[in-house]
Formats: structure tokens, sequence, C-alpha cells
């Protein structure tokens, strides 16, 4: 059960920043979350590796608190890890400053289809 919602799971569906110098201050946001899901970064080629946020870390140190985190590889991929993760109750929480694929509205359809 979440430690911001009791009577639920919290789930953190994040579309990577792009620098690592938010790496910290991500982490201690997705850390409030029971289950984390990283989306693919946008543009991946056109940024340096040494430039890029450090999702290892932020895996590494939310297994160190529990949270169960998911990085995805496709949009696709994060729809299903939605469809086979979330029960009836749960929250999802969507960070994103963009289209993000046009999850959200992937998202909202696939609730609508299960109710």
């Amino acid at each position: 059960m979440s430690k911001v919602l009791p009577d639920c799971n919290l789930t953190g569906i994040n579309q990577k920043l792009q620098t690592p110098f938010h790496t910290a201050e991500l982490t201690d946001a997705l850390a409030l979350a029971d289950k984390v899901t990283i989306a693919p970064l946008h543009r991946i080629e056109k940024i340096p590796s040494v430039e890029r946020l450090d999702t290892g870390k932020i895996v590494e140190v939310l297994g160190k608190m529990g949270v169960n985190t998911f990085i995805a590889e496709s949009f696709d991929q994060i729809l299903q890890n939605i469809e086979m993760n979330t029960t009836s109750g749960d929250v999802l929480v969507i960070m994103s400053n963009g289209g993000f694929g046009g999850i959200k509205e992937k998202i909202v359809e696939f609730i609508r289809d299960r109710v």
C-alpha cells in the first residue's frame, strides 16, 4: 500500500528528463510510489551518453527503498505493464512535460474499456 495514499497502490509513470542533473530530485519524488515505470528517453540519439539521466542509479536507489521499478523500452511496454500490474483502486501518476507518445489518452482508453 502507498506511503501517500494508504488505501491503494501508487504508480509513478515518468518520461525521463534528458540530463543527469535531476537524478537525486527525481529519485526522491519517485520514492513516494509503490511502483515506478520509466519511459524511453526522447530523442536519445541526440544526447551524449555522459549527459543522459542515470536510470540505473534511480533503479538501484529505488530498489533499496522497496520500490518496484520498470524501465520501458517503448510506450507499448508501458501500456502492457499497466495492464498486467494495476488493479481497481490503484492511482497512476503520469509525469511528463509533453505528449508522452499519446500514453495519457491510451491509459484513459484502457481504463474505460475495463469498467
